[in-house]
């Protein structure tokens, strides 16, 4: 199945998650990470396999609901693969996804161990 880069960014728009949340972490000094995600739900296992197949993420069947699928696309690699290819065909997820992407772009630029700045994570407070 051949799926260009327009055809995914309305999928995505349509019925995708593109999300940048908190998750409480003990751990951490400021008491939470910064996680994201982008989901793909359509009941075409075929279409998200082959979405799959191309950008990584995985493929699950959605509870209480008959031959519903999600793709969860879910490390940074991936899901800045996906959006360097549909982020210029975005409509009404492109705000979200080109703050994401900024996101993602700026923790591939830190080594391993350094921490976002609070002006970045400020941002998602």
């Amino acid at each position: 199945m051949n799926i260009t880069k327009q055809y995914l960014a309305g999928i995505i728009d349509g019925e995708g998650f593109v999300w940048i949340g908190k998750k409480k972490d003990t751990r951490i000094k400021r008491g939470f990470t910064l996680r994201y995600r982008v989901k793909i739900t359509n009941q075409h296992k075929g279409l998200l396999e082959a979405i799959k197949e191309k950008y990584g993420g995985r493929l699950c069947l959605k509870k209480n609901q008959k031959e519903c699928w999600d793709l969860i696309i879910y490390t940074k690699q991936e899901i800045m693969l996906i959006l360097k290819d549909i982020l210029p065909y975005l409509i009404v997820k492109k705000e979200i996804a080109t703050k994401l992407f900024e996101l993602l772009k700026q923790r591939k630029k830190q080594y391993q161990g350094k921490r976002l700045s609070e002006e970045i994570i400020n941002e998602y407070r």
